[in-house]
């Protein structure tokens, strides 16, 4: 039963995908179940904020609610974010070179760590690494930091939101790695990398002498 209730969820998520905005009577119509069934499934699909109701007028009488996805819904149905990337990197190599690759992954960089350092401005090292690890956390990489006994820090990551990209050309991980020394004015040292097997991404990252972070 609570296979066939999970499947009734997922067919109403795809209805409401390719139909649009619908009321309980017409996913009831869709669906072939009654409208006290299908509010019993839209209830726990808000619950989870998966759908959002909203009024509309439709003529005269009492406004109808009609059920529509949130955004968090829509990252259920298949992406092809990874695969678009890795073409539209081996069509800029084509174009360009490796050159060309570079300098854009080095645009990306100045632009990140600009924002970085202006948001973080006037923190303390130890402060700007661990809102670097929140950040991390917070984009979905599962990051982590760890003061070490010598005073420098581990920022570990343990999921790699672009893993297939860094498979494809490993030189986006050594960007990655100037992103975190220049958004916190840092030397760095990767330890692991998950897109070359290790279980995790790990930088140790020491405060440069005398150094700030650095805006570009």
């Amino acid at each position: 039963m609570t296979r066939e209730k999970h499947s009734t969820r997922r067919e109403i998520l795809t209805i409401l995908k390719k139909k649009g905005r619908l009321s309980v009577d017409e996913l009831s119509q869709q669906l072939g179940i009654t409208p006290m069934g299908v509010r019993q499934h839209l209830a726990i699909l808000e619950r989870d904020d998966l759908v959002t109701p909203s009024q509309v007028r439709r003529g005269i009488g009492r406004p109808s609610h009609l059920y529509s996805l949130t955004e968090a819904a829509q990252d259920l149905f298949p992406k092809h974010y990874e695969e678009f990337a890795i073409n539209l990197i081996n069509d800029l190599i084509e174009l360009g070179g490796q050159d060309r690759l570079q300098a854009v992954l080095e645009l990306r960089v100045q632009r990140i760590s600009k924002e970085l350092s202006d948001r973080w401005q006037g923190l303390g090292f130890e402060e700007r690494v661990r809102e670097f690890g929140k950040m991390l956390d917070t984009k979905g990489s599962m990051g982590e930091v760890e003061k070490l006994e010598d005073g420098a820090f581990a920022i570990r990551e343990f999921n790699c939101g672009i893993y297939k990209i860094a498979q494809a050309h490993p030189i986006v991980c050594e960007f990655e790695k100037r992103l975190v020394e220049r958004a916190l004015g840092c030397t760095v040292q990767a330890e692991e990398c998950i897109a070359h097997g290790a279980q995790r991404c790990c930088y140790v990252v020491r405060a440069a002498v005398g150094a700030a972070p650095m805006a570009i």
